[in-house]
C-alpha cells in the first residue's frame, strides 16, 4: 500500500463498490470510537471514471466516521484492485463470512436463477446452517473443498430436487428435537442420510417414541451426535438387523461402521 495518507471531510467524494460485503456493523464501530476514543486506520480506495473514490476496504469504518462527523483518512493501493481482488484479500485474511460471500456473488450475478440466487432462496426457505446448505446443494465429498468453491464464486448446484427433499427431512426434525438448529447435529444427520442404508422413514418412526427422542441430547462433536443417531436408529432393533453410520469416511467417500459402535438395546 502507498504510505501517503490523504484526509478529507468531504463525504460526497466517496462511493461504495458494487458487490462488496454489506455494511452491517458500522454502529458498533462508531460506539467503540466514541466511548474508547479509538482512531480508525485509513480506508483503502481507488478512483473511478467520474473521479469518485470507490471504497475497497473499510466501508463500515467510513459510515462510522461519517456518523461521528470525523474526517476520513484514506490511501490508494499500489496495485490495480477490483471486486475479485477485494474478495481474494478478504478470503486470505478470513474477514468475510459465508453470508457476505453470498451477498457479493448474488449482487453481481446477472441470472436470477443462477446458483447464488438459488442458494439464497434455499437458505432462507429452510434456515439451515450455511455449510449444510453448501453440502446439500454442491454435493461435494470434501466439506472444505466445497466451502472454498463457494467462496471462489464457482458454486455449481448438482441436484436441486434432491437437495429440497433432503432439506425437507432435515427441517422436519424440529417436530422431534430442539437440536434441529445445531450445526453438528444437522451435519451428522446429513452424513447418515448420504449412506444408502439410511431409511428416513424408519428414523422418523423411531422418533415418534418418546424414549427415542430422549436419546438425542446436546453433544460436542459431529461424531458424538452420530452416536446418538445410531442409538435412535437401532432402538429395539434385533442385533442382526442393526445398522451403524459413521462420521468417518474412507478414501472413496463411503461411510464405515465404527470399530466400537455405541448402541442402546431396548
Amino acid at each position: 500500500m502507498n504510505r501517503l495518507i490523504y484526509n478529507t471531510k468531504n463525504y460526497d467524494k466517496f462511493t461504495f463498490l458494487h458487490g462488496n460485503r454489506p455494511v452491517e456493523h458500522w454502529k458498533e464501530i462508531a460506539d467503540s470510537m466514541k466511548e474508547l476514543k479509538t482512531f480508525s486506520p485509513p480506508i483503502v480506495v481507488k478512483k473511478n471514471g467520474d473521479g469518485k473514490l470507490v471504497i475497497l476496504e473499510g466501508q463500515n469504518r467510513f459510515i462510522a466516521l461519517k456518523h461521528l462527523g470525523r474526517s476520513i483518512d484514506y490511501i490508494f493501493p499500489n496495485i490495480e484492485m477490483g471486486l475479485p481482488e477485494v474478495r481474494a484479500m478478504n478470503k486470505v485474511q478470513k474477514k468475510w463470512n459465508l453470508s457476505q460471500y453470498l451477498h457479493s456473488f448474488r449482487e453481481t450475478e446477472n441470472n436470477p436463477r443462477g446458483p447464488y440466487h438459488t442458494f439464497d432462496w434455499f437458505q432462507k426457505k429452510y434456515s439451515l446452517p450455511f455449510q449444510v446448505c453448501i453440502d446439500l446443494l454442491a454435493k461435494s465429498p470434501m466439506q472444505l473443498k466445497s466451502v472454498n468453491v463457494f467462496k471462489d464464486g464457482k458454486l455449481v448446484i448438482k441436484n436441486l430436487t434432491q437437495a429440497i427433499r433432503e432439506a425437507d427431512f432435515l427441517t422436519s426434525m424440529k417436530d422431534y428435537t430442539r437440536l434441529h438448529k445445531r450445526y453438528r447435529f444437522v451435519r451428522a444427520l446429513y452424513m447418515g442420510m448420504r449412506d444408502s442404508r439410511f431409511d428416513t422413514e424408519q428414523f422418523t418412526d423411531q422418533l415418534k417414541n418418546p424414549r427415542c427422542r430422549s436419546l438425542l441430547y446436546e453433544r460436542d462433536t459431529t461424531a458424538q451426535y452420530m452416536d446418538c443417531i445410531n442409538d435412535v436408529y437401532n432402538y429395539r432393533v434385533r442385533d442382526e438387523d442393526k445398522v451403524f453410520f459413521s462420521a468417518r469416511k474412507k478414501g472413496n467417500g463411503a461411510y464405515v461402521k465404527p470399530a466400537y459402535p455405541h448402541a442402546v438395546n431396548g
